[in-house]
């Protein structure tokens, strides 16, 4: 500040004619010290006295305070600000940040060369911002310059989504026991790495002797406001705590000139305080030297540029109050107004560094350039080292050399402050009981972790999806269909082929005794037909394993119902044909009895059936579909979804088996000669029964070996009755048993029932005694 006064009072062209005096107080950071101050500072306020002899004369002035440097803490400068406002004189700030004083109606005397904390404010976010901090501890002096910084951190803190886990103001000074609960709490919040202090130093004392008394191995990583600047050489003492701690600090140069100013500070006779006096030797013994001239320039102070800025903005002020006031050469004397003043001082404009101008918006406020520093250790001496820049001007407004950074982490790397459990794939963080704590919760196997809204949910995938092995993306499922390890598929082939061997051996059977009695008494024509309908059965058992497509489907389906068609038409005629035999008068005549008509019969049957299936493939065709576990897994199955084309064919088919039970119900007490009725009653009882079994199993089957099953079983099923219970037995006694002992057994039967009936009466009637091989086993 000498420096500066000294240097304008040197130049021709600012203030010429007029040297500026000054008085320096120091306010203790204390208020009350403060107002005492203002008070007798400002008593004589109201004109600026000035006489001169000559010009050419040394000049003598009698000055009065036109305008104050100060204070710099912001608590103070409000006390400052209120009684320049009474007095009219203006109060020009090189520190007081607060956003309190930002009232322009409050204060309408009060400038500030710093910016306001909420430029501060936003550097502080900016950083928890790109660290990707959002679990953190503020800590704030109960002064205005913490409190409102504090409001404003929280404030922004919730737009960014950041966490202030401990929010908890510092009194100044602070007490042992507020010192114990700021361990307490910080204890309490094992996850906090980051700690924001907006707090003068003696706060930040407070908060670092807190941390000191936790006696722990957490490494904390501290973001310090300007507050912490003064005191930098007693925050020595925490020098260890503090490695990798951030710290805002305004932007400051040296003037170029500075330096051979403090070269000649001991020769200066203008300084003769005891205080000045003392400052020099504390100089001497920091720096160890004993002669001022090997003393070291001191390094940059934290508010350098910002005490010039204000001597020099009172300056262009003055002179610009002195010009409008039409002030010539000799002689005058003149009133100098504040309100005057404070216009000039909004109107200034003083060259600063590079091509800027310095100069005060209408709040008398100036906008946000900082620097950030971070404090290291280098060859065992700790200090500031400057890592960044946040400019107010600039369009990308942090600026961080990353690679700079020192930090306390074991392994280097930035620390990690955030109360957020690592989730694995498949989960999603969820909020805990602990304030802005989360955890993970494990998502559907079925679902995929999501974004939605800036935060993760779980999202189920389609039915016919599964998600991928990072739990991102849902991909599709292959559907898979019966394999041919499974049992149901080796049991369904084993089944088809025994039944066609039998199939078989009983038509080669049939063939070679087709000239035996019991085989034309049976009728060889639609034994033929239901035998090649039975080997059918089978064919159609192996089709069904194929994997399902548009066209193996209506094939299946055509197949099905064209096999039970051609299975039960020839049955349905003998049994019907039976029934009217032992039914009709004697005195008719049975017709439609000859092989001839009964093939031509089967046919007729046999051809609506193919109709009807072939019709279904145009209107309701049957194709291949998913289908769906119950549970959720990660597989789908192939089936055929039957169309209703297929439901038509079966309630074809339906009404030829039931007619079969019908006929075979109604022929059941035809004499014990005719008793093939009634094995045919058995099977298609048996058949019926089943397949109304497979229906609803079918139906409700959750996998496509139970559906296979329930298709195969019915078809098998009746292959095998029809074969046990028609075929196989009379190919055995044909081959087994004697002719005679079936003649005499035949002719015997025949006798007995003949001899029961009178002549011409009775089912008896059409056989001949002589012709025992017509009879039916």
């Amino acid at each position: 500040m000498t420096y500066t006064i000294e240097y304008i009072n040197n130049q021709s062209d600012l203030l010429s004619g007029v040297d500026l005096g000054y008085e320096i107080r120091n306010a203790c950071e204390d208020e009350d010290i403060t107002l005492w101050t203002m008070m007798t500072m400002t008593t004589s306020v109201g004109r600026y006295e000035y006489t001169e002899t000559c010009p050419d004369q040394n000049r003598t002035n009698s000055g009065k305070v036109i305008g104050i440097v100060g204070t710099g803490r912001s608590a103070s400068s409000i006390i400052a600000a209120k009684a320049g406002r009474v007095v009219t004189v203006p109060i020009v700030s090189y520190f007081a940040t607060s956003d309190e004083l930002s009232d322009s109606e409050r204060f309408p005397f009060f400038f500030r060369t710093v910016p306001p904390d909420k430029f501060q404010v936003k550097v502080i976010v900016d950083i928890l911002q790109h660290f990707n901090w959002k679990y953190i501890a503020l800590f704030y002096s109960l002064d205005s310059y913490g409190i409102h910084g504090a409001r404003q951190i929280v404030r922004l803190a919730e737009m960014y989504d950041i966490c202030i886990a401990i929010n908890m103001p510092v009194a100044l000074p602070a007490s042992e026991r507020e010192i114990t609960e700021i361990a307490q709490r910080l204890s309490e919040h094992d996850k906090v790495t980051v700690i924001v202090s907006f707090a003068v130093s003696r706060g930040a004392l407070a908060v670092l002797e807190a941390v000191r008394m936790l006696n722990t191995s957490r490494q904390f990583t501290f973001i310090g406001s300007d507050g912490w600047s003064p005191r930098f050489r007693v925050l020595q003492e925490f020098a260890d705590v503090l490695i990798g701690g951030i710290f805002v600090q305004f932007r400051s140069e040296l003037p170029d000139t500075f330096p051979d100013y403090y070269s000649k500070l001991p020769n200066n006779h203008q300084q003769t305080s005891q205080w000045y006096q003392n400052v020099l030797n504390q100089i001497q013994v920091a720096e160890n030297c004993t002669d001022w001239a090997s003393c070291p320039l001191p390094k940059v102070h934290w508010n350098t540029q910002q005490v010039i800025s204000a001597v020099y903005a009172l300056a262009y002020a003055l002179n610009a109050s002195l010009e409008e006031n039409s002030w010539q050469n000799g002689p005058s004397d003149r009133t100098i107004d504040g309100w005057l003043l404070k216009k000039k001082l909004l109107e200034v404009s003083i060259p600063s560094t590079g091509n800027n101008y310095f100069r005060f918006d209408e709040n008398g406020e100036v906008p946000g350039t900082y620097q950030i520093n971070n404090w290291q250790i280098t060859n065992g001496v700790y200090g500031l080292v400057n890592v960044g820049k946040w400019d107010s001007h600039q369009e990308t407004l942090l600026h961080l050399e990353e690679n700079e950074f020192q930090w306390q982490t074991r392994d280097r790397k930035v620390p990690i402050s955030l109360c957020i459990e690592i989730c694995q794939a498949g989960y999603i963080e969820v909020p805990l009981e602990k304030k802005c704590c989360w955890g993970c919760q494990k998502c559907n196997d079925y679902a995929i972790v999501a974004n939605e809204n800036n935060a993760s949910v779980c999202q189920d995938c389609s039915v016919t999806e599964w998600p991928n092995d990072d739990f991102k993306t849902c991909v599709p499922i292959h559907p898979s269909y019966l394999g041919y390890r499974n049992p149901v598929f080796i049991l369904s082939i084993a089944g088809a082929v025994l039944g066609l061997i039998l199939t078989a051996s009983a038509g080669i059977g049939l063939c070679y005794y087709s000239e035996h009695s019991l085989i034309k008494a049976s009728g060889r024509e639609l034994c033929s037909i239901n035998l090649f309908g039975l080997g059918f059965f089978c064919i159609v058992v192996a089709l069904n394993l194929l994997r399902p497509t548009n066209v193996t489907c209506v094939v299946i389906d055509v197949c099905i119902s064209t096999s039970f068609c051609i299975s039960f038409a020839p049955v349905l005629l003998k049994v019907n044909r039976i029934w009217r035999i032992f039914s009709i008068k004697p005195s008719k005549k049975v017709r439609l009895k000859s092989p001839k008509s009964q093939v031509i019969m089967a046919s007729c049957i046999i051809l609506i059936e193919v109709l009807v299936a072939i019709s279904s493939i145009f209107f309701g065709p049957s194709t291949p579909d998913l289908l769906i576990p119950p549970r959720r897994k990660p597989y789908l199955e192939i089936f055929c979804r039957f169309g209703y084309g297929f439901y038509a064919s079966c309630a074809y088919n339906a009404f030829v088996i039931i007619a079969c039970c019908y006929y075979a119900f109604k022929a059941r007490r035809v004499p014990d000669n005719f008793n093939e009725s009634k094995f045919i009653a058995v099977s298609v009882y048996s058949t019926l029964i089943v397949c109304l079994t497979a229906i609803p199993v079918y139906t409700t089957a959750i996998d496509v070996a139970q559906k296979i099953g329930a298709l195969s079983v019915p078809l098998l099923v009746n292959t095998y009755l029809s074969l046990f219970c028609l075929y196989l037995p009379k190919i055995y006694a044909i081959h087994y048993q004697r002719e005679d002992v079936q003649s005499t057994r035949g002719s015997t039967s025949v006798e007995s029932s003949v001899s029961s009936q009178r002549p011409g009466q009775g089912p008896g009637t059409i056989f001949r005694k002589e012709a025992p091989q017509s009879v039916v086993l």
